[in-house]
């Protein structure tokens, strides 16, 4: 790190993370895409007081570095440079005389959302407050994927609220926040200088000495660098079907992740005949208290790979799984870009050693700022884990329902294959928690009741009907007196 000069005392430069610059290098090769944008919006019933609001986001970007930051090159390199202090882009928008200004609002979230950042040299988050009535109002929150996580926004969302609270009752406000970006900084330069890099190299290529076969046509690096164009399907899930899945999970002592991954894996083994699968997690890689409360970009990818033993169970195959994880658990800091460089994966036309990413959402994204005003997630926004399918598993406490989201690339898939992974991953769920985790994987069931009848009753309708009073020899010979000259 380094200083700037007289005229910009105050600034630090970092060269960029490890895991920042996965994100940035992918941000170059496409740079007016919007695949690493994160963002959430609030809906906010009930009186609120707009500048108190404002004044309490601002507090806030006072104390974390990533929100004061912004990007440069020198000398071909990236640096996040913080500043001491920066102006805010915090809008306020009224909107209480527009005639039936709620109806837009969505599309209008949506759009913002959807709105590309101008990487260098500027802000890469945004804000906006807007007051539809009175007593209705939407909180904004936009942000790059290279200053902040997905974890970070709940962190950030927390510390507004508290501070609004704080100084509604003219209090100070009292945050469990570290806005800090020093350590991180400190820790990923030793990394990267450590033998520890090496030796965490050396087991991602002892790992996937073989890669597993492409699961997806078009699952190359041009499709990847060349298409924009993505589809998602929504699977919504009861409360009640996923609470008994959560009970399932710690009844198994296992993760819901690991829960989850065992059935993608069942799926796309069986459907696709295969034995071996990919998967790239998210690691949060917070692992002290001071981590824990950072604001910042620290989320990685890490490849676990999974071999599926046909003849096994469910319960089997999340053993396993667990294995895997923690197996590779201890290589995490080495970049994914790194683990794909040192396979030669561009050597075989790949860009990643997965195609399925599988994330977890499960924060308290609630903005309630006092016991008068109502507030909920109005609309979420996340980045794209380059990969031919991203799954979010979206678990927001208070909320009736968790939606998993399955993020496709139209290029490698279809949004009919997409529901029909859904609608299997769905039967087998309520197998595996109906208490059929024992059975062979190959005997769990992919169908429901209406795609099993269609299989194996209508499609297996064949009947037609014939002649009953003449012999085969006779039928044959009729059809040579219609039909002479064709081939027998």
């Amino acid at each position: 790190m380094k200083k700037k000069n007289e005229s910009q005392v105050g600034s630090v430069y970092y060269r960029l993370t490890s895991v920042q610059q996965v994100v940035w290098f992918e941000q170059m090769l496409k740079p007016d895409s919007t695949l690493y944008n994160l963002g959430a919006a609030y809906e906010l019933v009930g009186p609120i007081d707009l500048a108190l609001l404002k004044k309490a986001i601002l507090y806030v970007v006072d104390i974390c570095d990533a929100l004061r930051s912004k990007l440069c090159v020198q000398d071909n390199i990236p640096y996040q440079v913080v500043f001491s202090s920066v102006d805010s882009p915090i809008e306020l928008v009224d909107l209480t005389a527009k005639k039936d200004a709620i109806k837009g609002i969505r599309d209008y979230v949506h759009r913002q959302f959807n709105e590309p950042f101008e990487i260098y040299n500027n802000l890469l988050w945004k804000a906006e407050i807007i007051l539809v009535t009175k007593d209705l109002a939407y909180i904004l929150l936009r942000f790059h994927h290279l200053i902040v996580d997905a974890a970070s926004i709940n962190l950030i969302t927390i510390a507004i609220r508290n501070t609004y609270d704080a100084f509604r009752s003219n209090g100070a406000p009292s945050l469990e926040i570290e806005g800090s970006l020093k350590e991180i900084f400190a820790k990923d330069l030793a990394y990267n200088t450590s033998d520890q890099l090496e030796l965490d190299r050396q087991f991602w290529t002892e790992r996937f000495s073989h890669i597993p076969f492409p699961l997806f046509e078009n699952s190359n690096a041009k499709t990847w660098l060349q298409s924009q164009e993505r589809g998602c399907v929504q699977w919504r899930i009861k409360r009640s079907l996923y609470d008994k899945s959560l009970n399932f999970s710690k009844e198994q002592n296992i993760s819901m992740q690991q829960f989850f991954v065992a059935l993608i894996c069942i799926y796309f083994c069986r459907t696709k005949n295969i034995d071996e699968i990919v998967i790239g997690i998210p690691t949060h890689n917070r692992g002290n208290a001071t981590q824990k409360k950072t604001v910042g970009m620290l989320t990685s990818i890490l490849p676990v790979g999974i071999k599926v033993n046909r003849e096994g169970s469910y319960d089997d195959l999340v053993r396993s799984i667990a294995a895997e994880i923690r197996r590779g658990y201890r290589h995490r800091k080495l970049p994914i870009s790194e683990i794909n460089r040192a396979l030669g994966l561009n050597k075989s036309g790949r860009y990643q050693l997965y195609e399925i990413t599988l994330s977890f959402e499960d924060y308290e994204l609630d903005f309630r700022v006092n016991d008068t005003t109502e507030s909920s997630l109005f609309a979420n926004h996340r980045g794209i884990l380059g990969a031919p399918l991203a799954i979010s598993v979206q678990d927001y406490k208070g909320a009736e329902s968790v939606c998993i989201e399955f993020d496709f690339n139209k290029d490698c898939l279809n949004t009919e294959f997409v529901e029909s992974i859904v609608r299997s991953l769905s039967v087998l769920m309520e197998s595996v928690v109906d208490g059929n985790c024992s059975e062979n994987i190959e005997q769990l069931p992919l169908l429901n009741d209406l795609e099993r009848q269609r299989l194996l009753v209508e499609w297996n309708d064949t009947e037609a009907a014939y002649p009953q009073s003449q012999c085969i020899h006779e039928l044959f010979e009729e059809q040579v007196a219609k039909t002479p000259n064709a081939m027998a």
